[in-house]
Protein backbone atom coordinates (compact mmCIF):
# COMPACT_ATOMS: atom_id res chain seq x y z
CA UNK A 1 0.00 0.00 0.00
CA UNK A 2 2.98 2.62 1.03
CA UNK A 3 4.64 2.01 -2.25
CA UNK A 4 2.02 2.31 -4.22
CA UNK A 5 1.32 5.96 -2.31
CA UNK A 6 4.85 6.63 -3.43
CA UNK A 7 4.13 5.53 -6.98
CA UNK A 8 1.16 7.52 -7.43
CA UNK A 9 3.21 10.95 -5.96
CA UNK A 10 5.99 10.08 -8.52
CA UNK A 11 3.34 9.90 -11.41
CA UNK A 12 1.82 12.83 -10.58
CA UNK A 13 4.95 14.98 -10.18
CA UNK A 14 6.37 13.10 -13.47
CA UNK A 15 2.76 14.61 -15.33
CA UNK A 16 2.69 17.94 -14.11
CA UNK A 17 6.67 18.34 -14.89
CA UNK A 18 5.77 17.18 -18.56
CA UNK A 19 2.70 19.54 -18.90
CA UNK A 20 4.89 22.30 -17.72
CA UNK A 21 7.69 21.86 -19.81
CA UNK A 22 5.55 21.02 -23.27
CA UNK A 23 5.31 24.25 -24.31
CA UNK A 24 9.05 24.72 -24.97
CA UNK A 25 8.96 21.90 -27.21
CA UNK A 26 6.34 24.33 -29.52
CA UNK A 27 8.49 27.69 -29.39
CA UNK A 28 10.24 28.24 -32.52
CA UNK A 29 13.59 28.02 -32.59
CA UNK A 30 14.11 31.49 -34.77
CA UNK A 31 11.30 33.52 -32.36
CA UNK A 32 12.26 36.41 -31.08
CA UNK A 33 10.09 35.51 -27.16
CA UNK A 34 11.84 36.11 -24.14
CA UNK A 35 12.05 32.79 -22.67
CA UNK A 36 11.99 33.98 -19.06
CA UNK A 37 9.23 36.00 -19.49
CA UNK A 38 7.51 32.94 -21.53
CA UNK A 39 8.08 30.82 -18.69
CA UNK A 40 6.83 32.88 -15.82
CA UNK A 41 3.03 33.30 -18.01
CA UNK A 42 3.26 29.86 -18.25
CA UNK A 43 4.38 29.53 -14.41
CA UNK A 44 1.08 31.21 -13.31
CA UNK A 45 -1.06 29.23 -15.55
CA UNK A 46 -0.03 25.67 -14.42
CA UNK A 47 0.23 26.73 -11.23
CA UNK A 48 -3.46 27.66 -11.37
CA UNK A 49 -4.19 24.64 -12.85
CA UNK A 50 -2.27 22.80 -10.11
CA UNK A 51 -4.59 24.60 -7.17
CA UNK A 52 -7.73 23.61 -8.87
CA UNK A 53 -6.83 19.91 -9.72
CA UNK A 54 -5.67 18.93 -5.96
CA UNK A 55 -8.64 21.28 -4.27
CA UNK A 56 -11.29 18.92 -6.48
CA UNK A 57 -9.06 15.83 -6.32
CA UNK A 58 -8.09 16.23 -2.51
CA UNK A 59 -10.86 17.81 -1.18
CA UNK A 60 -13.95 18.64 -2.71
CA UNK A 61 -14.94 15.50 -4.91
CA UNK A 62 -14.40 13.47 -1.63
CA UNK A 63 -16.23 15.65 0.78
CA UNK A 64 -19.13 17.34 -1.68
CA UNK A 65 -19.34 15.00 -4.83
CA UNK A 66 -19.47 11.20 -3.21
CA UNK A 67 -21.89 12.83 -0.78
CA UNK A 68 -24.07 13.87 -3.25
CA UNK A 69 -23.97 17.21 -2.57
CA UNK A 70 -23.43 17.91 -6.41
CA UNK A 71 -24.96 21.79 -6.04
CA UNK A 72 -22.74 22.68 -3.52
CA UNK A 73 -20.11 20.98 -5.58
CA UNK A 74 -20.65 23.02 -8.34
CA UNK A 75 -20.89 26.63 -6.75
CA UNK A 76 -17.45 25.95 -4.60
CA UNK A 77 -16.13 25.42 -8.15
CA UNK A 78 -17.46 28.02 -9.54
CA UNK A 79 -16.33 30.79 -6.96
CA UNK A 80 -12.89 28.80 -7.13
CA UNK A 81 -12.45 29.37 -10.60
CA UNK A 82 -13.32 32.83 -10.16
CA UNK A 83 -11.13 33.48 -7.75
CA UNK A 84 -8.04 31.53 -9.13
CA UNK A 85 -8.57 33.00 -12.27
CA UNK A 86 -8.99 36.63 -11.31
CA UNK A 87 -5.38 36.46 -8.99
CA UNK A 88 -3.94 34.41 -12.76
CA UNK A 89 -5.21 37.25 -14.61
CA UNK A 90 -3.73 39.68 -12.49
CA UNK A 91 -0.41 38.15 -12.17
CA UNK A 92 0.01 37.40 -15.67
CA UNK A 93 -0.53 41.83 -15.94
CA UNK A 94 2.39 42.82 -13.78
CA UNK A 95 4.81 39.96 -15.35
CA UNK A 96 6.04 41.82 -18.86
CA UNK A 97 4.40 40.30 -21.68
CA UNK A 98 6.37 37.82 -23.84
CA UNK A 99 4.58 38.60 -26.53
CA UNK A 100 5.66 41.75 -29.00
CA UNK A 101 3.09 44.58 -29.08
CA UNK A 102 0.46 43.69 -26.41
CA UNK A 103 -1.23 46.96 -26.58
CA UNK A 104 -2.86 45.79 -30.03
CA UNK A 105 -4.97 43.52 -27.68
CA UNK A 106 -7.99 45.35 -26.69
CA UNK A 107 -10.56 44.45 -23.44
CA UNK A 108 -12.63 42.27 -25.75
CA UNK A 109 -9.85 40.21 -26.93
CA UNK A 110 -8.73 39.71 -23.22
CA UNK A 111 -11.74 38.83 -21.87
CA UNK A 112 -13.22 35.82 -24.90
CA UNK A 113 -9.04 35.08 -24.20
CA UNK A 114 -10.01 34.32 -20.85
CA UNK A 115 -13.48 32.07 -21.20
CA UNK A 116 -12.06 30.36 -24.47
CA UNK A 117 -8.69 29.49 -22.76
CA UNK A 118 -8.54 29.81 -19.32
CA UNK A 119 -11.72 29.13 -17.82
CA UNK A 120 -11.94 26.09 -20.67
CA UNK A 121 -8.75 25.05 -19.21
CA UNK A 122 -9.83 25.08 -15.61
CA UNK A 123 -13.16 23.61 -16.68
CA UNK A 124 -11.46 20.76 -18.22
CA UNK A 125 -9.22 20.51 -15.38
CA UNK A 126 -12.11 20.35 -12.83
CA UNK A 127 -13.32 16.84 -15.20
CA UNK A 128 -10.00 15.17 -15.27
CA UNK A 129 -9.74 15.41 -11.24
CA UNK A 130 -13.18 13.83 -11.01
CA UNK A 131 -12.26 11.50 -13.66
CA UNK A 132 -9.22 10.38 -12.11
CA UNK A 133 -10.71 10.32 -8.78
CA UNK A 134 -14.00 7.96 -9.82
CA UNK A 135 -11.68 5.37 -11.39
CA UNK A 136 -9.54 5.44 -8.34
CA UNK A 137 -12.45 5.18 -6.10
CA UNK A 138 -14.32 2.23 -8.63
CA UNK A 139 -10.97 0.44 -8.37
CA UNK A 140 -10.70 0.83 -4.36
CA UNK A 141 -14.11 -0.53 -4.74
CA UNK A 142 -12.92 -3.26 -6.76
CA UNK A 143 -10.38 -4.15 -4.66
CA UNK A 144 -12.56 -4.47 -1.32
CA UNK A 145 -14.79 -6.83 -3.05
CA UNK A 146 -11.91 -9.04 -4.20
CA UNK A 147 -10.44 -8.89 -0.91
CA UNK A 148 -13.74 -9.70 0.75
CA UNK A 149 -14.45 -12.43 -1.73
CA UNK A 150 -11.07 -13.99 -1.45
CA UNK A 151 -11.41 -13.94 2.79
CA UNK A 152 -15.01 -15.43 2.18
CA UNK A 153 -13.52 -17.61 0.02
CA UNK A 154 -10.71 -19.15 2.34
CA UNK A 155 -13.17 -19.17 5.59
CA UNK A 156 -15.21 -21.78 3.19
CA UNK A 157 -12.08 -23.76 2.11
CA UNK A 158 -10.91 -24.14 5.81
CA UNK A 159 -14.71 -25.32 6.75
CA UNK A 160 -14.52 -27.66 4.16
CA UNK A 161 -11.16 -28.67 5.45
CA UNK A 162 -13.17 -29.03 8.69
CA UNK A 163 -15.60 -31.28 7.32
CA UNK A 164 -12.73 -33.54 5.31
CA UNK A 165 -10.94 -34.06 8.70
CA UNK A 166 -13.72 -35.84 10.79
CA UNK A 167 -15.28 -37.64 7.47
CA UNK A 168 -11.71 -39.29 6.97
CA UNK A 169 -11.07 -39.88 10.43
CA UNK A 170 -15.06 -41.80 10.55
CA UNK A 171 -14.56 -43.82 7.19
CA UNK A 172 -11.38 -45.00 8.03
CA UNK A 173 -11.58 -45.78 11.43
CA UNK A 174 -15.27 -47.73 10.50
CA UNK A 175 -12.68 -49.90 8.43
CA UNK A 176 -10.40 -50.43 11.30
CA UNK A 177 -13.28 -51.67 13.37
CA UNK A 178 -14.72 -54.22 10.33
CA UNK A 179 -11.30 -55.30 10.71
CA UNK A 180 -10.59 -56.00 14.17
CA UNK A 181 -13.16 -58.69 13.66
CA UNK A 182 -11.17 -60.24 10.88
CA UNK A 183 -7.69 -60.01 12.48
CA UNK A 184 -6.14 -58.29 15.94
CA UNK A 185 -3.09 -58.28 14.44
CA UNK A 186 -4.13 -56.68 11.00
CA UNK A 187 -5.88 -53.93 13.42
CA UNK A 188 -3.07 -53.01 15.48
CA UNK A 189 -1.30 -52.43 11.93
CA UNK A 190 -4.04 -50.73 10.92
CA UNK A 191 -4.21 -48.25 14.07
CA UNK A 192 -0.59 -47.59 13.21
CA UNK A 193 -0.88 -46.71 9.56
CA UNK A 194 -3.62 -44.28 10.47
CA UNK A 195 -1.67 -42.50 12.61
CA UNK A 196 1.09 -41.96 9.44
CA UNK A 197 -1.89 -40.96 7.94
CA UNK A 198 -3.52 -38.57 10.56
CA UNK A 199 -0.27 -36.65 10.60
CA UNK A 200 -0.64 -35.74 7.19
CA UNK A 201 -4.36 -34.66 7.17
CA UNK A 202 -4.07 -32.50 10.30
CA UNK A 203 -1.30 -30.74 9.36
CA UNK A 204 -0.51 -30.61 5.97
CA UNK A 205 -4.26 -30.23 5.11
CA UNK A 206 -3.45 -26.50 6.31
CA UNK A 207 -1.31 -24.96 3.61
CA UNK A 208 -3.24 -23.98 0.10
CA UNK A 209 -0.83 -26.52 -2.05
CA UNK A 210 1.64 -29.36 -1.26
CA UNK A 211 4.32 -31.55 -3.29
CA UNK A 212 2.46 -33.90 -5.56
CA UNK A 213 5.00 -35.93 -4.18
CA UNK A 214 3.15 -36.10 -0.64
CA UNK A 215 -0.30 -36.08 -1.93
CA UNK A 216 0.89 -39.16 -3.88
CA UNK A 217 2.27 -40.68 -0.89
CA UNK A 218 -0.30 -39.99 0.99
CA UNK A 219 -2.80 -42.24 -1.46
CA UNK A 220 0.17 -45.20 -1.42
CA UNK A 221 -0.38 -45.38 2.47
CA UNK A 222 -4.03 -45.30 2.71
CA UNK A 223 -4.28 -47.74 -0.39
CA UNK A 224 -1.96 -49.97 1.90
CA UNK A 225 -4.41 -49.59 5.07
CA UNK A 226 -7.09 -50.66 3.13
CA UNK A 227 -5.73 -53.46 1.77
CA UNK A 228 -5.14 -55.08 5.22
CA UNK A 229 -8.80 -55.94 5.32
CA UNK A 230 -9.42 -57.05 1.58
CA UNK A 231 -10.16 -60.70 0.82
CA UNK A 232 -8.18 -62.48 -2.00
CA UNK A 233 -11.61 -61.68 -4.14
CA UNK A 234 -10.67 -57.91 -4.38
CA UNK A 235 -8.52 -57.07 -7.26
CA UNK A 236 -6.20 -53.61 -6.38
CA UNK A 237 -4.64 -51.61 -8.41
CA UNK A 238 -2.36 -48.73 -8.28
CA UNK A 239 -0.93 -47.19 -10.95
CA UNK A 240 1.05 -43.84 -10.97
CA UNK A 241 2.78 -42.04 -13.26
CA UNK A 242 4.04 -38.67 -12.59
CA UNK A 243 6.72 -37.02 -13.81
CA UNK A 244 6.82 -33.28 -11.64
CA UNK A 245 6.44 -34.47 -8.33
CA UNK A 246 7.27 -31.15 -6.63
CA UNK A 247 4.53 -29.15 -8.46
CA UNK A 248 1.93 -28.04 -6.28
CA UNK A 249 -1.54 -29.24 -6.06
CA UNK A 250 -4.39 -28.62 -3.07
CA UNK A 251 -4.05 -31.22 -0.84
CA UNK A 252 -6.69 -34.28 -0.61
CA UNK A 253 -8.24 -34.00 -3.50
CA UNK A 254 -8.14 -37.28 -4.70
CA UNK A 255 -9.30 -39.26 -1.01
CA UNK A 256 -13.01 -38.79 -1.45
CA UNK A 257 -12.79 -40.59 -4.68
CA UNK A 258 -10.68 -43.60 -3.73
CA UNK A 259 -12.77 -43.64 0.00
CA UNK A 260 -15.71 -43.78 -2.52
CA UNK A 261 -14.23 -46.87 -4.61
CA UNK A 262 -13.18 -48.58 -1.50
CA UNK A 263 -16.96 -48.31 0.16
CA UNK A 264 -19.58 -49.05 -2.70
CA UNK A 265 -16.65 -51.62 -4.58
CA UNK A 266 -16.16 -54.32 -2.14
CA UNK A 267 -18.32 -57.19 -1.62
CA UNK A 268 -17.33 -59.96 1.10
CA UNK A 269 -18.80 -62.56 -1.22
CA UNK A 270 -18.02 -61.53 -4.86
CA UNK A 271 -15.10 -61.16 -7.14
CA UNK A 272 -14.54 -57.40 -6.82
CA UNK A 273 -11.94 -54.89 -8.29
CA UNK A 274 -10.56 -51.03 -7.42
CA UNK A 275 -8.63 -49.50 -10.71
CA UNK A 276 -6.57 -46.43 -9.49
CA UNK A 277 -5.04 -44.52 -11.59
CA UNK A 278 -2.74 -41.25 -11.03
CA UNK A 279 -0.82 -39.88 -14.58
CA UNK A 280 0.68 -36.59 -15.67
CA UNK A 281 0.34 -35.34 -19.04
CA UNK A 282 2.11 -32.00 -19.80
CA UNK A 283 0.64 -29.77 -17.17
CA UNK A 284 -3.06 -31.93 -16.77
CA UNK A 285 -2.74 -34.44 -14.24
CA UNK A 286 -6.06 -37.31 -14.16
CA UNK A 287 -6.91 -39.46 -11.23
CA UNK A 288 -9.29 -42.07 -12.96
CA UNK A 289 -10.37 -44.71 -10.14
CA UNK A 290 -12.91 -47.42 -11.70
CA UNK A 291 -14.56 -50.07 -9.24
CA UNK A 292 -16.79 -52.73 -9.04
CA UNK A 293 -20.81 -51.61 -7.80
CA UNK A 294 -21.91 -52.45 -4.38
CA UNK A 295 -24.50 -49.89 -3.51
CA UNK A 296 -24.93 -49.91 0.15
CA UNK A 297 -28.12 -50.23 1.64
CA UNK A 298 -29.80 -47.34 3.22
CA UNK A 299 -29.25 -48.22 6.68
CA UNK A 300 -25.51 -47.57 5.72
CA UNK A 301 -25.21 -43.96 5.74
CA UNK A 302 -21.51 -43.65 7.07
CA UNK A 303 -20.09 -40.33 5.66
CA UNK A 304 -23.99 -39.20 4.10
CA UNK A 305 -22.19 -37.98 0.88
CA UNK A 306 -20.37 -35.73 2.47
CA UNK A 307 -17.09 -36.00 0.33
CA UNK A 308 -18.39 -35.62 -3.05
CA UNK A 309 -20.08 -32.60 -2.22
CA UNK A 310 -16.93 -31.11 -0.48
CA UNK A 311 -14.95 -32.01 -3.51
CA UNK A 312 -16.75 -30.34 -5.66
CA UNK A 313 -17.00 -27.42 -3.82
CA UNK A 314 -13.48 -27.35 -3.05
CA UNK A 315 -12.83 -27.54 -7.02
CA UNK A 316 -14.82 -24.77 -7.44
CA UNK A 317 -12.99 -22.76 -5.35
CA UNK A 318 -9.04 -23.69 -5.89
CA UNK A 319 -9.59 -24.53 -9.66
CA UNK A 320 -12.91 -22.84 -11.29
CA UNK A 321 -11.23 -23.08 -14.60
CA UNK A 322 -8.67 -25.26 -14.85
CA UNK A 323 -10.47 -28.79 -13.46
CA UNK A 324 -12.52 -31.27 -14.64
CA UNK A 325 -14.49 -33.64 -13.40
CA UNK A 326 -16.76 -36.69 -14.77
CA UNK A 327 -19.13 -39.45 -13.10
CA UNK A 328 -19.90 -42.98 -14.97
CA UNK A 329 -21.86 -45.36 -13.69
CA UNK A 330 -22.76 -48.43 -15.43
CA UNK A 331 -24.94 -51.58 -14.48
CA UNK A 332 -21.63 -53.25 -12.50
CA UNK A 333 -18.94 -50.43 -12.54
CA UNK A 334 -18.45 -46.66 -11.26
CA UNK A 335 -15.76 -44.75 -12.97
CA UNK A 336 -14.61 -41.22 -11.26
CA UNK A 337 -12.31 -38.96 -13.45
CA UNK A 338 -10.59 -35.65 -12.25
CA UNK A 339 -8.79 -33.58 -14.31
CA UNK A 340 -6.52 -30.74 -12.67
CA UNK A 341 -3.91 -28.41 -14.22
CA UNK A 342 -1.05 -27.95 -12.21
CA UNK A 343 1.04 -25.44 -11.01
CA UNK A 344 4.93 -26.34 -12.07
Amino acid sequence: MQKRKVLHVIIHIAVWLMVFLFPLLLLPKNSDTDLLHFMLHNLVSWTALIIVFYANYLGLIERLFFHKKHLRFALYNLALLVIIAGLSTWLKSIIPSHRPHPEEFSIVSHLMRFFLRDMLSFILTVGLALAIRMTEKWHAIEMEKQEAEHKRSEAELRNLRQQLNPHFLFNTLNNIYALIAISQEKAQEAVLELSNLLRYVLYDNNHTTVPIEKELEFIRNYVALMRLRLTAQTEVTLDIDVQDKQAGIAPLLFISLIENAFKHGVASNSPCFIHISVKQENEMLTARIRNSLFPKTTNDRSGSGIGLANLRRRLEILYPDSHSFHIDTSENTYTTELKIRICP
